[in-house]
C-alpha cells in the first residue's frame, strides 16, 4: 500500500499534471474589455451596475436584481454592436485571440460581463463559423488552448480548443453549431 502511494505521489508531480492541461501563453485581446474602457461605456457601467434603492428583486432559491439587469442590459448591446463591425475585418486567429475565457480578467464584471461575454463569445464563433473553410483551416495550426471560453453564469464548460477544432473540421460553411 505504501509503494503504490510513493508511486502515485511521486510518479505524478502537479507540474506534470498541469503541464498537460496547461494552456501556452496565448495573448488574448477582448475586443469587449477594449470597448468598455471607453469613458462613455464605463461611466455608464458604473452609474448603472449597483443596487439602487426601489429596485425589484427575484424572489427565488437565487435572489437577482432584475431592475439592474434591465439598467446594463441596452448598455451591453451597445457594446456588442459596436464590436460586431470589427469583428468582420478580423482574421480567424484574431477572432480566437478576442474570445472571452475564464481567466480571472476582465475589464467588466458582474452582472454586464454575463450580458456581454457569453453573447460576445457567440457573435464570435458566429464570425468564425461564416468564414469559407479554407479560412477555418487556418485554425488548425494554432497550439492547444485548453482555457474555458466565459460562457456566463448558467453556460456549460466549453474550453476554446473545442472550439477551434469543431469550426475549423466543420465542412459546412455558415453553418450553425448542432
Amino acid at each position: 500500500m505504501g509503494l503504490i502511494c510513493a508511486t502515485l505521489c511521486l510518479g505524478c508531480d502537479a507540474k506534470q499534471t498541469r503541464g498537460a492541461l496547461s494552456t501556452p501563453s496565448i495573448k488574448r485581446t477582448p475586443i469587449f474589455d477594449s470597448i468598455a474602457r471607453s469613458p462613455d461605456y464605463s461611466n455608464a457601467i458604473v452609474a448603472a451596475d449597483k443596487d439602487l434603492p426601489g429596485d425589484v428583486w427575484t424572489t427565488g432559491p437565487i435572489r437577482v436584481n432584475e431592475s439592474r439587469g434591465r439598467r446594463l442590459a441596452p448598455i451591453a448591446k451597445r457594446i456588442l454592436e459596436e464590436a460586431r463591425p470589427k469583428l468582420k475585418q478580423m482574421s480567424e486567429v484574431e477572432l480566437v485571440h478576442c474570445l472571452k475565457v475564464q481567466d480571472g480578467s476582465g475589464f467588466v464584471s458582474g452582472y454586464i460581463a454575463d450580458e456581454i461575454y457569453p453573447q460576445g463569445n457567440e457573435m464570435i464563433i458566429a464570425e468564425m463559423r461564416s468564414r469559407p473553410e479554407q479560412e477555418r483551416r487556418t485554425l488548425l495550426g494554432l497550439a492547444f488552448d485548453g482555457a474555458y471560453l466565459d460562457t456566463g453564469s448558467q453556460g456549460s464548460p466549453t474550453s476554446v480548443d473545442e472550439i477551434v477544432r469543431e469550426i475549423a473540421s466543420s465542412q459546412n460553411s455558415g453553418g450553425v453549431h448542432p
